[in-house]
């Protein structure tokens, strides 16, 4: 009786200390933790920076990465929307989305200036892409003697202004993160499907590609 006794003492203690924590006095508690702080580590405050704590700072909302699986439905309904837009090519592939646009489609024959097409396009890039934070690349490719307008000394050269021209019409439409460029020239020209004829080659070998990588 006696172990039993002593057990249920134990056991209403315990539930009254519970319930005494259900509910804590934050005023006393934050005085008593503060006091605590500073006889154990004290600390020198500027006064200055007190007065600087008051001030209303914006909170700033952070972007969320969003699944590539999700962002190439969301694509390819804006794009069937935009009949313009049907020879963009989209690839889902491991680690990334790409989007393969013919340069003719961009640009004006031999040069890095770019379309109204163009500008559209980023346009609605910038609509899905802009609130998610998904890293995304430019990438320029050429083909083997590709004509050049203004001045350009090698074909890697066109293909990077080109690559910062479609940066740049992502930035006017809206887009306010840093796209890295690159510039492949004709290096990638290999890769295209012997089955294609030559003509099918060239047109696909001077493309833009936007690649949109994983979260």
């Amino acid at each position: 009786m006696i172990t039993f006794a002593d057990l249920l003492s134990l056991m209403l203690t315990f539930f009254v200390l519970l319930f005494s924590m259900t509910e804590v006095k934050v005023d006393s508690w934050q005085a008593v933790v503060e006091a605590f702080s500073k006889s154990q580590f004290p600390v020198f405050v500027d006064p200055e920076f007190i007065k600087q704590e008051n001030r209303s700072i914006p909170r700033s909302v952070e972007e969320k990465s969003i699944d590539l699986g999700y962002l190439h439905a969301v694509l390819k309904d804006k794009y069937a929307e935009n009949p313009e837009f049907s020879r963009t090519a989209m690839m889902r592939l491991e680690d990334r989305l790409v989007l393969s646009v013919p340069a003719h489609d961009l640009f004006d024959p031999g040069t890095a200036d770019t379309t109204d097409k163009a500008k559209r396009m980023a346009a609605l890039l910038v609509e899905v892409l802009g609130p998610v934070s998904n890293q995304v690349e430019i990438y320029g490719h050429s083909a083997p003697a590709q004509d050049m307008e203004g001045g350009y000394i090698s074909a890697w050269e066109f293909t990077v202004a080109r690559a910062l021209a479609i940066s740049r019409a992502l930035h006017d439409a809206g887009f306010d993160r840093e796209i890295p460029v690159i510039g492949f020239s004709e290096s990638r020209f290999v890769d295209l499907s012997r089955k294609l004829t030559e003509f099918q080659r060239a047109l696909l070998a001077q493309r833009v590609d936007v690649v949109i990588r994983e979260p």
